[in-house]
């Protein structure tokens, strides 16, 4: 018996976080003193997550450019970069932190310059703050209703 597929291709992107992460622990084993990248002191003082009393937020939650699709099974970037007293991202100071696309990443940094943040505040005045974006797009195919995929384990995309 002869089967017909229909392949569609759909892109799944998952934003996995859009800020810094918690890591585990108290505020002072998290929030240890590290060296800044000086593109990001240029400009005046910049804090962590866990230096700050509200750390920035997302507003928006369109990451990628509309459009983007994936040409790999799982693609991850993670960037670091700063974003302003307004809450808006200083493209100045993007570091491509890890991550397997660098296409995926230019994707990400092409469309920064589009995302709003809620801006971070220390002490009840809005600052600047490192934030770091990990993304996960993925690329998924679909077939007709009476494929059935062989058993096996569930593929992971994590950034």
């Amino acid at each position: 018996m002869r089967f017909r597929f229909f392949t569609a291709v759909a892109a799944h992107a998952l934003v996995v976080s859009a800020c810094s992460t918690a890591t585990r622990g108290s505020a002072s084993e998290r929030c240890v003193p590290q060296s800044m990248d000086s593109s990001w002191t240029a400009r005046g003082p910049v804090y962590r997550d866990c230096e700050v009393d509200h750390a920035a937020r997302l507003r928006n939650q369109r990451v990628l450019p509309v459009g983007y699709t994936p040409t790999e099974a799982c693609e991850t970037a993670v960037l670091d970069y700063v974003v302003d007293e307004k809450g808006v991202p200083d493209l100045t100071t993007v570091k491509i932190v890890r991550g397997n696309s660098q296409t995926l990443a230019r994707a990400l940094i092409a469309n920064l310059g589009a995302l709003q943040y809620q801006p971070a505040m220390k002490n009840g005045a809005p600052v600047r703050q490192v934030v770091q974006l990990r993304y996960a797009a993925t690329l998924t195919v679909r077939r007709a209703r009476d494929f059935r995929p062989p058993p096996g384990p569930v593929y992971s995309c994590v950034p």
